[in-house]
């Protein structure tokens, strides 16, 4: 007895209930969804297309393609063209820039509450740094303008290597590295 996926009739009602939208399966989660429930684009000729996966896993997979095929293969152009609309709009480019510094600058001070790990000062945030235990892993400095050139992801696996000092102890503990080389 043949599959029930191999019987002509009903390959042709499924294909007629997805295209009419009563139905259609996700290919990745294997769920069943409705036409509203779909992820779609837009095509060049500005018609909406309907894509096969559930908006859940479309937006996984437009977000894994983005981040590892899109990116990788047009950075140069997407960086130019960032810089360009940075020196057409420097006013604009100014407040999203001190909205995200505000934004991680709060961050920041949330990691920052347990003071200082050597000596344990905690009165003042401005004063608290995080310092590389191991300088050869370090991969870039941890400063609010970081933030500007690095993911949220990397830049918190780079805290994960750091230890929170005070100013003081963190020119104590610097001073000894340098004196060791």
């Amino acid at each position: 007895m043949p599959a029930k996926r191999d019987n002509p009739l009903y390959l042709f009602f499924n294909t007629v209930k997805r295209v009419i939208g009563f139905m259609s399966k996700c290919p990745i989660c294997k769920r069943e969804h409705t036409k509203e429930n779909t992820g779609t684009r837009k095509s060049s000729s500005g018609n909406i297309i309907f894509q096969s996966r559930c908006r859940e896993c479309d937006k996984e997979y437009m977000e894994k393609y983005s981040r590892e095929i899109y990116y990788p293969k047009n950075k140069a152009k997407l960086k130019a063209k960032t810089y360009k609309w940075r020196e057409e709009n420097p006013e604009k480019d100014a407040v999203i820039q001190k909205r995200m510094s505000k934004k991680y600058s709060a961050m920041l001070c949330k990691l920052k509450i347990n003071g200082c790990a050597i000596c344990g000062y905690d009165k003042c945030t401005c004063s608290l740094d995080f310092h590389h235990s191991n300088p050869e892993d370090k991969k870039f400095g941890l400063h609010i303008r970081s933030f500007r050139h690095h993911p949220v992801e990397d830049y918190v696996a780079e805290l994960n290597k750091c230890i929170l000092l005070c100013r003081n102890c963190h020119g104590e503990i610097n001073e000894l590295e340098r004196s060791l080389i």
